[in-house]
């Protein structure tokens, strides 16, 4: 990590932010799981306090999950990186996910070029968004993937 004139690097400031944001994530964990405790303990607790409680506990996990990717994204060390082919690494991330029924999912695999990355980052990057897009059609839908080279010679997907 460097310090150009003075002013902290991008991987600097996001490792900071993150240590940070966790810190006081831990806080609101721990609170969470203190309260759990004293709700089980309790007689009479609205249902709704310990849902509530859960909804806490599901967050923070989230949000530090959101954290480690950002801190990972920004580790990524030229070691890491393999040559992959664009269009292999969307077939295998499909292929581990399950499609909600009344969704459809239709592949259009253009020729893309081996590109230099860390995998199993890209892989995790192109099921996160494949999901989101699939959570978004809780009434069905239909959901196209492609890649391809665009016009400056950049894969995409």
């Amino acid at each position: 990590m460097k310090e150009i004139n003075g002013e902290l690097t991008t991987e600097k400031l996001v490792r900071t932010l993150a240590h940070e944001l966790r810190n006081s994530l831990s806080a609101i964990s721990n609170t969470a799981y203190l309260v759990r405790l004293e709700l089980s303990k309790a007689q009479g607790v609205n249902p709704k306090t310990a849902e509530r409680v859960s909804i806490i506990e599901k967050e923070s996990k989230y949000i530090n999950d959101v954290l480690t990717a950002l801190v990972s994204f920004y580790k990524n060390e030229p070691q890491d990186r393999c040559a992959c082919c664009l269009n292999k690494l969307v077939e295998d991330t499909l292929a581990g996910l399950p499609v909600p029924p009344g969704v459809s999912v239709e592949l259009k695999l253009n020729e893309a070029p081996q590109v230099q990355l860390n995998r199993e980052e890209m892989m995790k990057a192109v099921k996160c968004i494949i999901e989101n897009s699939l959570q978004s059609m809780p009434g069905g839908g239909a959901l196209l993937v492609t890649t391809g080279l665009e016009s400056t010679g950049s894969a995409l997907c």
